[in-house]
C-alpha cells in the first residue's frame, strides 16, 4: 500500500556490494573489467576474520531480493501511478569515522584480517601478491562519509529519465582509483559527484 501512496514520490533502498561478492574471486583487480549494476549477480562474499570463515550469503540474499522487489514495484507504479525506486549498492562504509586507514579484509576495523595474516607470515611472493589483491578488492569499495551523504541525497531527489521506467539500480562507492565498480549511472543519472579516493587518502597518510 505504501508503494502506491499518492503522496510518496521516491523509495530509496540501501542494498549492498555483497550482492556482487562472488566477483571477489574473479578478476577482482582488473580495472578494465568494470562491474556494472546490470551484470549477473554473484551473491555473497567469502572471507576470514579472526581465523573464522565468514560467508555473507545469508545477508546478501535478502538484499538481492529487495532489489528485485523494488524493480517489480516500479513496474507496477509506472502503470498505476506511484513512486519511483532507486537501489544503491553501498560499498564499504564503516561505522564512525570511516577512515581509509582502518580498511582491512575483515570488514570490521576492530577485527584482524586473518585471511591476509597467514599469507603475510609465509612471506613468499605469491602469498604477498594475494595480500595485495585482497586489500585492493576491499579498499576499492570504500564509500566515504561525505560521498555516502551525497549519493543518498541525489538518490532522493534526482529525476529519473522516462526510459528507466521508474527504477534505477546503481553502485555507491567513492571515486577510488583503479576500482572495478562502475559509477557511470550513479554519475550520469543521479548527478553523483564523489569527492574522495581511498588511494589518495592512503598516500596522504603515508606522507605524514
Amino acid at each position: 500500500r505504501t508503494a502506491h501512496s499518492p503522496t510518496m514520490r521516491r523509495v530509496v533502498f540501501a542494498t549492498s556490494n555483497h550482492v556482487m561478492g562472488r566477483y571477489k574471486e574473479d578478476g577482482a583487480n582488473d580495472a578494465a573489467r568494470k562491474m556494472r549494476a546490470t551484470d549477473t549477480v554473484g551473491v555473497g562474499t567469502v572471507w576470514y576474520a579472526n581465523g573464522v570463515l565468514m560467508d555473507s550469503t545469508i545477508y546478501a540474499v535478502p538484499k538481492f531480493c529487495g532489489e528485485r522487489l523494488c524493480k517489480a514495484l516500479a513496474a507496477q507504479c509506472a502503470r498505476r501511478g506511484g513512486p519511483s525506486f532507486v537501489c544503491v549498492r553501498i560499498g564499504w562504509c564503516q561505522p564512525g569515522d570511516n577512515s581509509a586507514l582502518t580498511l582491512n579484509a575483515s570488514g570490521t576495523p576492530t577485527l584482524a584480517a586473518s585471511d591476509t595474516d597467514a599469507a603475510e607470515n609465509e612471506g613468499d611472493a605469491d602469498s604477498l601478491r594475494d595480500v595485495a589483491l585482497l586489500n585492493q578488492w576491499y579498499r576499492s569499495m570504500w564509500l566515504s562519509n561525505r560521498d555516502f551523504t551525497h549519493i543518498f541525497s541525489r538518490a532522493l531527489v534526482a529525476a529519473l529519465p522516462a526510459e528507466r521506467g521508474g527504477f534505477l539500480l546503481t553502485h555507491g562507492m567513492s571515486a577510488n582509483s583503479g576500482m572495478r565498480w562502475d559509477l557511470t549511472e550513479s554519475k550520469e543519472v543521479l548527478g553523483y559527484q564523489p569527492k574522495d579516493d581511498v588511494q589518495a587518502e592512503l598516500r596522504r597518510a603515508a606522507a605524514r
